[in-house]
């Protein structure tokens, strides 16, 4: 995967389009040219991520094409269902690797954002140390490479499972409020001690 920080609109548009290549197009380009080799009974699993899922402030690129890859999935698994082959899309949510490290950030700002941008990129990589390990993705996508029949969504992570609920009960302009509060770069003011 690949990811990218920062405000949408400050992005340009090289670096979108690069986002969208390897993300969109990586997982189109595979299963364009794995399908016609598959037989009945093969399993397709697709990389997406909890960001398809909940969209993030200032990671709209990156949610945006991880919610590409569950939709061409989606679609994939219906068109090859009578084929016999089976799509799942894995959606993960922080897993500790290298690609926070390698996330391009994008730290341009204006004077609408202000520091924002900044702190939302902090607030989500200070959190590194309590993600879960890849074994624990690793392990889920071997159990489901093992299974005859799959669900064509798979979240890794119980909290993502409760967001993925709460989002299916709770209005949805109070769902994108929690993540604006949460995610949105808003410093808590410090209270003394």
């Amino acid at each position: 995967g690949y990811g990218v920080s920062g405000a949408v609109e400050l992005i340009d548009s090289g670096e979108a389009q690069g986002i969208i290549d390897v993300n969109y197009f990586g997982v189109l380009n595979c299963l364009k040219h794995a399908i016609p080799y598959m037989n009945k009974n093969s399993k397709i699993i697709n990389m997406s991520s909890a960001c398809a899922l909940f969209p993030l402030p200032f990671r709209s690129l990156y949610c945006a094409s991880k919610a590409a890859v569950n939709s061409l999935s989606f679609a994939t698994a219906m068109e090859v269902k009578p084929l016999g082959i089976d799509v799942v899309s894995v959606c993960p949510g922080d897993v500790k690797t290298n690609f926070t490290k390698n996330r391009v950030k994008i730290s341009q700002t204006n004077e609408r954002y202000g520091d924002r941008i900044q702190n939302a990129a902090e607030n989500i990589d200070s959190k590194e140390d309590k993600r879960m390990g890849a074994d624990v993705v690793g392990k889920k996508v071997f159990k489901i490479a093992g299974k005859k029949k799959t669900k064509p969504l798979v979240i890794v992570g119980a909290k993502y499972k409760v967001f993925y609920f709460m989002q299916k009960v709770f209005p949805l302009s109070w769902v994108h409020g929690v993540l604006y509060k949460y995610f949105g770069g808003f410093k808590k003011a410090k209270t003394k001690e």
